[in-house]
């Protein structure tokens, strides 16, 4: 009999562990035998090796006639090494219980289907399978898309501002909501934002607290002109952290300083003035970024929205009030449509308070087809 626990369980241990294994999902693997849990493995760092190899490697005990429960299909090519399928049957796994089938189009279906023709039962439960889809949001829409997963964090004042008439923003919410911005930065593979938010706040979108490991989130800026002055600190710490620019420049010499202090810069062609974002995170996605955390402005995040690219808006409500002349937090957004019910709509998520402000997540429909 399914015993659900285990299952809520491996979910809770593989949340953990989001941020920690580069391009492959996080996954965790609960052997259970008689009740009792005797093997646990997540997803090792950057990706390897796979959840089911560590719980059998971490396994107490004989695994013959237990049950393996895994947040995701296991996987069933075979390489260099056997797939987790084969490996959990010559184990003796008895039962294999997976809440979704893996979206990668090379799995799908037929981990399961290797399993049962080695004689293991198989179980798709979908109870958690909410649970688990999150877990790999980004592995998802990368391997059915090509480009990464968007979350679009905001942090504004309570009539929808996020900074003064000046341009200053520091600090509109409080440090509690700045500690839940870090483990959003770690748990994405870059962090994105344009030359206006560069320029005024000199950000270095570096991950401050500890989260299990040293890993630092790529950086992307996006500058149409590249018109970014070779200093700051984002430049200052170029070779410890990757950092990605993106424009639409011919080679000069912000160009030179940038590239020869460590920055990877891509350019392409104008769209409408600008930088067509599209094709930007194509690129990140053929580069392995699999989620994009946005800190941008007001601009960025208007194009972004405008383009149907965002997948998920984080909102930090800070019990301030900036009256009109603050900079609203979604500049220049163009009429979307003139009928209600055809308007791009998000659905709440989650809402949390941290100290005095109020985070709200909000997410779109996500029904991705390959190649959109």
């Amino acid at each position: 009999m399914t015993n659900h626990n285990f299952m809520k369980t491996a979910i809770h241990l593989a949340e953990k562990n989001v941020g920690n294994t580069g391009k492959n999902p996080s996954v965790a693997c609960i052997i259970e035998l008689e009740n009792n849990i005797i093997g646990i493995g997540l997803t090792g760092n950057h990706g390897r090796p796979h959840a089911e190899y560590n719980a059998l490697a971490n396994s107490k005990s004989d695994v013959k006639g237990s049950t393996a429960y895994v947040t995701l299909e296991p996987c069933s090519h075979e390489g260099e090494t056997p797939s987790c399928a084969r490996i959990l049957a010559e184990a003796g796994i008895k039962k294999v219980v997976s809440p979704i089938l893996d979206p990668n189009p090379i799995v799908n279906g037929k981990g399961f289907a290797l399993l049962r023709k080695l004689g293991v039962e198989v179980e798709l439960s979908a109870r958690y399978a909410t649970d688990a889809q999150k877990l790999i949001e980004g592995f998802s829409k990368n391997i059915l898309t090509g480009k990464p997963f968007v979350t679009l964090k905001l942090a504004t004042s309570l009539d929808g501002k996020i900074a003064l008439k000046s341009g200053v923003s520091k600090w509109i919410s409080g440090i509690d909501s700045r500690k839940y911005t870090q483990l959003l930065r770690f748990k994405n593979d870059a962090v994105m934002i344009g030359s206006n938010t560069f320029q005024a706040d000199n950000p270095e979108l570096k991950v401050r607290e500890k989260f299990g490991s040293d890993k630092q989130p790529a950086r992307v800026l996006l500058s149409t002109s590249l018109k970014l002055k070779p200093d700051g600190k984002i430049f200052d710490s170029l070779q410890s952290q990757r950092t990605l620019i993106f424009t639409c420049s011919n080679y000069n010499k912000n160009w030179e300083a940038w590239e020869n202090a460590g920055a990877e810069i891509f350019t392409f062609k104008e769209t409408e003035g600008k930088l067509n974002l599209h094709r930007v995170l194509s690129k990140l996605g053929s580069l392995g970024i699999s989620s994009l955390l946005v800190e941008g402005g007001s601009k960025l995040s208007a194009s972004l929205i405008s383009d149907n690219l965002v997948d998920r808006i984080i909102i930090f409500y800070s019990g301030k009030i900036f009256g009109s002349t603050g900079v609203s937090a979604i500049s220049s957004l163009s009429p979307l449509s003139d009928e209600i019910d055809k308007l791009p709509e998000f659905f709440i998520e989650d809402s949390k308070k941290y100290g005095n402000d109020l985070m709200v997540s909000w997410i779109k429909n996500l029904n991705y087809k390959e190649g959109k």
